[in-house]
């Protein structure tokens, strides 16, 4: 948390380790980042595998609602939508002060303000997909699921925040309801969520990988040699020529950041194929668009100027990981963005076992022909 003197705030000064909530301060929790376990005699706790994400999801919004004083029922996540509605509702009721008092606050850092809306809308989100699918869902194989386990640890200053294993799952049955063919090529545009070797296990075209990580190019290499690789900086540099416009479908997950996004996705564009059948799959945070000003209007002037429309979004589709232990650096720069406030639930927020994006199917408009000198100007500006 920051050191200088927190943002006086009109919140309840309401003690969290007091006898009405549960305790997160004792001996037994060794980091402000962590949660108690989960009661063992919860009927849920004996049909999850403690490894599987909805294990601590589940565990996080029951020590949530007991926080806010409202205990998920007893046959929480077999609930009637007629009761969770409500639940969403109160949920809901005590987040919408948090927001319009932290979002009144102009002298704030942008990260500052946004950030206790991101986490509070990531809390909703984990309560509906708790509900929606209650049981486990896009289970890897262990063997799959061990690779995974073993890659490279993730590195800040590459933004790179790994993808939990039933996001991988997913990402990779995306490609294979589509592109599963002999003649198909897909490309995973930065890949630190191996996303490839997830899809190589079962896929009938052809995968490669781009990505300025060198450790991940030996992973890849050593796990799953037919994958191609290829060496590209997204940012300050440019994609091979060979790569231009030959896949059918390109996967990307970018910095949260609008002006790297751009670069990700005028990337991803300069490789696919043109032609209609031919998809970009953009995971990223909808709240980064829209707390800076006109960047979401920006972002489809973006796709339309280029040829490109919106065909699908799926909300809440990835989640990624927040262990402390996995990731000190990324936690220490999440500190820095939490505004200086006295909030008692803003602070058990921190406390999120995951964070979420959406996945974003673009696809190309028929009939849409820019200009020869745009497209010429294109394909140089994103060549290497």
């Amino acid at each position: 948390m920051p050191t200088h003197a927190p943002t006086e705030s009109p919140f309840p000064s309401s003690d969290p380790t007091s006898s009405d909530t549960p305790s997160l301060a004792s001996s037994d929790t060794p980091s402000p980042w962590t949660l108690p376990p989960a009661p063992e005699d919860r009927a849920w706790t004996q049909r999850l595998h403690p490894t599987h994400p909805r294990f601590r999801i589940r565990n996080f919004l029951h020590h949530l609602f007991a926080f806010i004083g409202h205990e998920l029922p007893e046959d929480w996540p077999q609930t009637p939508a007629e009761i969770v509605g409500p639940l969403l509702g109160i949920l809901r009721q005590h987040l919408s002060p948090l927001y319009r008092y932290v979002e009144s606050q102009h002298k704030l850092q942008l990260e500052q303000r946004y950030l206790p809306r991101y986490l509070g809308e990531t809390a909703c989100y984990l309560l509906r997909l708790d509900w929606l699918y209650p049981e486990s869902t896009h289970d890897l194989p262990l063997p799959i699921a061990d690779l995974l386990a073993d890659r490279p640890q993730a590195i800040i200053d590459f933004d790179q925040l790994y993808c939990s294993l039933d996001t991988s799952a997913r990402r990779a049955q995306r490609l294979r309801e589509s592109f599963d063919y002999p003649d198909a090529k897909v490309l995973l545009l930065g890949d630190d969520d191996l996303i490839g070797l997830v899809l190589a296990q079962d896929f009938s075209g052809e995968i490669h990988v781009a990505d300025l990580d060198d450790r991940l190019h030996q992973y890849i290499e050593q796990k799953a040699p037919s994958i191609h690789r290829h060496k590209a900086d997204f940012i300050f540099g440019g994609m091979p020529s060979a790569m231009h416009q030959q896949y059918d479908a390109v996967m990307l997950d970018p910095p949260w950041d609008a002006y790297r996004m751009q670069c990700f996705l005028e990337k991803a564009i300069f490789c696919l194929k043109d032609d209609l059948h031919a998809r970009i799959f953009l995971s990223y945070c909808p709240l980064i668009l829209e707390f800076h000003e006109q960047k979401l209007s920006l972002l489809q002037n973006l796709t339309a100027k280029l040829g490109f429309t919106f065909d699908r979004i799926d909300t809440a589709f990835n989640l990624y990981d927040l262990k402390p232990e996995d990731l000190p650096d990324f936690q220490k720069r999440l500190d820095q963005w939490m505004p200086p406030l006295d909030s008692p639930l803003l602070d058990f927020l921190r406390r999120l076992p995951f964070a979420h994006s959406h996945l974003y199917t673009l696809r190309r408009l028929p009939f849409d022909r820019p200009h020869l000198l745009q497209r010429a100007f294109f394909s140089w500006w994103n060549r290497a």
